[in-house]
């Protein structure tokens, strides 16, 4: 990022294709719209562009980019008056792929199992799902995570912890 901000734009091209990835599942992940994650996935780069100049060297790029991405969302909802996000349809689209070839059995299980993950996923309150995505898609630590999304670490601790269960509760039924 230090790169970028000194006018390397291949620096960003390495930042975009690093983390175009991680971070359109996760606002898909939370928004649970294609086309808003679509939407706010362009404007989180537009703003991480805009703000460049405010990154420091002591700042670690993935947790600077995901607190923006966060703090986007929340506006994002907000300005739109939606207050309960995860009541909206849940027309996400699985991130997970199907195997290319091999046999039809195997692709329908794999579909299958997609589809509960999606499902459980889905049934996951917005504050353990923000969590989820992070630890997940991010690979931030807890404590990074607590920072993002403005909680202690325990309150982060116990989404987590809350998450995971719910998931293995859902998926083992």
């Amino acid at each position: 990022m230090m790169r970028y901000v000194k006018g390397d734009m291949a620096a960003f091209e390495m930042l975009y294709e690093r983390h175009k990835g991680p971070i359109y599942r996760y606002l898909l992940r939370l928004s649970r719209n294609e086309t808003v994650a679509e939407e706010l996935f362009q404007e989180v780069w537009m703003k991480l562009i805009k703000t460049s100049e405010s990154f420091s060297e002591t700042m670690r790029f993935a947790k600077y980019f995901y607190k923006l991405a966060h703090n986007h969302f929340i506006d994002y909802y907000r300005k739109q008056k939606i207050r309960e996000v995860i009541n909206q349809a849940a027309d996400a689209v699985a991130v997970m792929t199907l195997p290319a070839e091999g046999d039809p059995e195997q692709a329908l299980s794999m579909e299958q199992m997609v589809d509960q993950f999606d499902h459980a996923l889905n049934s996951l309150p917005r504050e353990q799902l923000e969590v989820f995505l992070l630890k997940e898609e991010a690979g931030m630590k807890l404590q990074e995570i607590a920072e993002v999304i403005g909680v202690d670490y325990e309150t982060a601790k116990s989404r987590m912890r809350y998450a995971v269960g719910k998931l293995k509760t859902v998926l083992r039924n």
